[in-house]
């Protein structure tokens, strides 16, 4: 066997150094050759999107073109709309607040006159009782008297006819 020479070693050295650099060379010209696929894939992936994306960009850009204007009207008639509910409301409110006051006052009215009437017929009716009733009373007591007056003399009457009748009798 022949032993290794400085020259040798470093033949041998040069070789595999240059075999590692041709290794990598590879490994970055496959690295080159991916990236490139990658790129032009990821180019026609964008292209694509594009292609897709562009109508549809442009649809939602002039919708909203479309639509902003609307979209303002709407908010400012919001607004005003809402303005008006509120000022109506408080019309309405002080409107029905009015009206509740009314109706107590005339319900307190309604109750006053009610209940003056009713005393007034009260008092009326004892008024009318006692107007006719001492007069019939006194007319009764009267009317009586003259009965029992009538009756005492139609008793002795009868009685002094009972008599003269009985003589007659045989």
């Amino acid at each position: 066997m022949h032993g290794w020479t400085t020259e040798d070693t470093l033949i041998a050295i040069t070789a595999v150094t240059s075999i590692g650099i041709l290794i990598q060379a590879c490994v970055v010209i496959a690295i080159f050759i991916a990236g490139r696929k990658a790129i032009t894939k990821v180019t026609e992936l964008v292209d694509e999107a594009r292609e897709h994306l562009s109508p549809v960009l442009a649809t939602s850009r002039s919708l909203l073109e479309d639509v902003s204007p609307k979209i303002k009207v709407i908010t400012s008639n919001l607004t005003e709309v809402s303005a008006t509910i509120r000022h109506q409301s408080t019309h309405i409110n002080s409107a029905v607040d009015e009206i509740v006051d009314r109706s107590r006052n005339q319900a307190a009215r309604v109750d006053g006159i009610v209940s003056g009437t009713l005393d007034g017929i009260n008092n009326a009716t004892a008024s009318i009782q006692e107007g006719i009733s001492t007069p019939v009373r006194k007319v009764t007591g009267f009317v009586n008297g003259v009965r029992a007056a009538l009756d005492v003399l139609l008793q002795r009457a009868r009685t002094d006819h009972d008599r003269a009748d009985r003589d007659l009798f045989i």
